[in-house]
């Protein structure tokens, strides 16, 4: 079979949803009953009050977010970024590990490359960080992007902050600007998503183009490469096969989510020039500017429609019951965690430390005959400490290596070894009067 064939195909089963679609549609109101009491709904979408009960949000919210601060660096940064830097790029993995900045509360790592034309890198897992040389007169001071778990956990208000205080020890910091917000809605439907066809989407954008995952749809991409973009995809299963971002999982539980349904998200990314358009220039313009922004996505920039052979003017086409739930969504503060519940360190899942971190122990296993877990370990143990040993040319014994790797490990991690008692006690103190 052709892709057109199939194509067609899928266009002729979506239009023979479409009679079932207009069911679900809300009846017109009477002509005596005011606008007000119907939500005055635009003329092309179902009133305020309509609930499609096919379809469901489980949540919505901020999913990335990236700012920009003009101003100008610290000669002393420069200085200390520049020797760390330097650090990072040593082959000495000893000095590879001092590759760190410690800023106010947090550990970064900072990385051996630049990015663009920005020098300096730092990451942990609430920011990413890219600095400017002081002596850069057409660059911003610094870029930043907020982890999507950090937003999705404790909203972009605490997060800014947070970050604000950060960026305000580098040196002179000037204005905030938004550079790239993406807006979200994770929902359920039980609608065939793949069956929509191009044309019962009316959209602003030009490109447009389906996603598979091996054999399986995954979603649409609308206008890629552009200013505005929207990405409709199964985020189950994007968590499943790519991000791994589980923590998702409980909010969606809180919401309804029983674990099996799929779960959908309708996702538009911004970037500067059309948030400059609609007045939002930085994160204070968020709070008034939040819901307009999703309405302008989803009734402006892109609908999806039932469309109709009687009427050629696709602008008046009526929207799929599905969006109507979705240009019904809104943001709000919802139930936001502190910022301590979300771990400033990226450390690795549990999945990688004890299902791929055990394959050499397996291994020692499998080649000495052991079943037994601690003699395969003191194998290990005896086996390693020999090889490292014989290996002259590493200068290395075996707990010298493991200090360094594990230092370096610490490095990527934004942890530290053999913390200060003084700082332990400190962080343990934190907890326990912050509940933690």
């Amino acid at each position: 079979m052709t892709k057109s064939t199939e194509n067609q195909k899928l266009a002729g089963r979506y239009a023979g949803t479409q009679a079932e679609a207009q069911t679900r549609r809300a009846p017109a109101a009477p002509a005596s009953v005011s606008n007000a009491s119907k939500g005055a709904p635009p003329s092309n979408t179902a009133p305020a009050n309509y609930i499609d009960e096919s379809t469901r949000i489980f949540r919505t919210g901020i999913d990335s977010l990236y700012l920009s601060w003009s101003g100008t660096l610290s000669q002393e940064f420069d200085d200390l970024l520049s020797d760390l830097k330097m650090k990072a790029q040593s082959p000495n993995p000893a000095e590879q590990s001092q590759a760190v900045l410690q800023l106010l509360d947090h550990r970064f790592e900072v990385s051996d490359k630049g990015k663009g034309h920005f020098p300096f890198v730092l990451r942990d897992n609430w920011f990413h960080v890219q600095i400017s040389r002081a002596t850069s007169k057409s660059m911003p001071l610094a870029t930043a992007q907020i982890s999507s778990e950090l937003l999705t956990k404790s909203g972009y208000s605490q997060s800014v902050r947070k970050l604000e205080g950060l960026i305000s020890q580098l040196g002179s910091v000037e204005q905030q600007k938004i550079s790239r917000i993406d807006i979200c809605a994770d929902f359920y439907t039980d609608f065939n998503l793949e069956l929509i066809p191009k044309p019962a989407w009316v959209m602003q954008a030009k490109d447009y183009g389906s996603r598979y995952v091996g054999d399986r749809f995954s979603g649409f991409l609308f206008g890629a490469g552009g200013n505005v973009l929207g990405r409709l995809y199964d985020k189950a299963l994007e968590i499943e096969t790519k991000s791994k971002k589980t923590f998702f999982y409980s909010l969606w539980e809180k919401t309804g989510w029983m674990g099996e349904l799929p779960v959908w998200r309708m996702e538009f990314q911004f970037r500067r020039e059309p948030l400059r358009n609609m007045g939002i220039n930085s994160t204070k313009d968020l709070d008034k500017n939040l819901n307009g922004l999703w309405q302008h996505a989803t009734q402006k920039w892109l609908r999806l429609t039932l469309p109709s052979s009687t009427d050629a003017a696709r602008t008046r086409w009526p929207n799929h019951p599905l969006w109507n739930v979705l240009q019904e969504s809104r943001f709000g503060s919802g139930n936001l965690q502190p910022l301590y519940r979300t771990r400033k360190e990226r450390l690795p899942s549990d999945e990688r430390l004890y299902v791929h971190g055990l394959s050499t122990v397996t291994s020692v296993m499998a080649e000495y005959g052991i079943s037994d877990l601690s003699e395969a370990l003191n194998v290990l143990a005896q086996k390693a400490n020999a090889y490292h040993r014989n290996r002259r040319e590493s200068g290395y014994s075996l707990g010298t290596y493991l200090k360094a790797k594990a230092a370096q490990k610490a490095r990527k991690h934004n942890t530290r070894l053999d913390a200060d008692p003084k700082d332990k006690d400190s962080e343990a103190y934190r907890k326990a009067k912050e509940g933690e």
